[in-house]
């Protein structure tokens, strides 16, 4: 590991250090007030200047996200609230959107809420209100490196219906700004199951500002049929300030893997000379969202890979992009989000 200007061998490091959590570490909490009062929270650190906290009760979720004390998420009005305040039906979601680093949507359905196949189907599912069964955080060592590894396992699963099983692992060096997410889907259900899958990644001020614009490794991108986006359609890329009025757009990107497999998209922001890069894996996420909504109070920029347009179950199933899992089916997805400067190659 690479600390202080100079590298240290594992033995080196410890002959230094009381604890590994001197290097990186998670500190475990509750919520003591409002509504995300009993709330269990696990806040990290490591020796880069990254810090965030993982959301058991929501889904192993990210809520706060610093770098060097620089926020680079966007924090919603309702800020942290624990899911027994979930409203399971139509737009309900967003009562409990607290914005964050993470919020996953999914498993079943994503998307804005729809009827299909005899089921009503609410705004991106119900997987970022399911509390952990476990979360275990421990340090590993990867050679001379120590990370903070979060692990956990979240189940989606109704009587006579529904039954899969996201199994997250998040990954931390102690040496790097940056988090690696594995997650393992698993259709543990007798009967195949639709499976839809959006990483709602909210990136907020000061890292969104004027100035700021997103770099996407792309095959297409169109703006939603929706008689707001298309408008904005030439200026997707860029980020003013907030404007009074303004109304959400969002655009569908295709992405173009790289030799390996991989893809990215990143928001940049010269004046800070800082970006954030968020790279995965283009076969099983093939598509990302970006939502742009740069209104005063409303001044987010999501960034969002994910299986499947967001335009409701029944219309991706129509369209051909809805993935159906057959019994004992896993899928695996697998991001980093990575913190660098702007000048960086993307």
């Amino acid at each position: 590991m690479k600390i202080a200007g100079r590298a240290f061998a594992r033995e080196e490091l410890m002959a230094r250090v009381g604890n590994s959590s001197q290097l990186v570490g998670a500190y475990p909490f509750e919520f003591e007030s409002g509504p995300a009062r009993g709330m269990r929270a696990l806040e990290c650190w490591n020796s880069a200047g990254l810090q965030f906290a993982v959301l058991p009760d929501r889904g192993m979720d990210i809520g706060a996200l610093r770098y060097r004390g620089l926020s680079l998420a966007w924090i919603s009005p309702r800020g942290p609230i624990a899911p027994a305040f979930y409203r399971p039906e139509g737009w309900g979601w967003v009562h409990t959107f607290g914005g964050g680093g993470l919020v996953s949507c999914g498993l079943t359905t994503m998307g804005v809420p729809a009827k299909d196949a005899g089921e009503d189907l609410p705004l991106h599912g119900q997987i970022s209100h399911v509390p952990a069964d476990f979360c275990t955080a421990d340090t590993v060592w990867r050679g001379d490196t120590p990370a903070l590894q979060i692990h956990g396992k979240i189940r989606e699963a109704v009587p006579f219906g529904r039954n899969l099983t996201l199994e997250r692992t998040i990954l931390m060096p102690a040496d790097q700004p940056s988090i690696h997410i594995s997650d393992k889907i698993t259709n543990c259900a007798h009967a195949p199951t639709a499976h839809m899958m959006l990483f709602h990644i909210n990136l907020g001020f000061p890292l969104v500002g004027e100035g700021a614009h997103i770099d996407a490794n792309l095959k297409d991108i169109v703006a939603r049929e929706d008689g707001i986006s298309p408008a904005g359609f030439g200026t997707w890329a860029e980020i003013s300030a907030p404007q009074p009025d303004y109304v959400e757009q969002i655009f569908y990107a295709t992405m173009a893997p790289d030799s390996q497999g991989y893809t990215q998209i990143a928001l940049v922001n010269p004046v800070l000379d800082l970006a954030l890069t968020i790279r995965y894996r283009a076969a099983e996420l093939p598509y990302c969202v970006i939502w742009k909504m740069l209104a005063p109070g409303s001044y987010v920029v999501g960034l969002e890979p994910c299986n499947a347009w967001e335009e409701g179950r029944d219309k991706e199933r129509a369209a051909g992009r809805l993935r159906t899992l057959a019994p004992g089916e896993e899928v695996a997805y697998d991001l980093e989000l990575v913190v660098g400067r702007a000048e960086q190659d993307r």
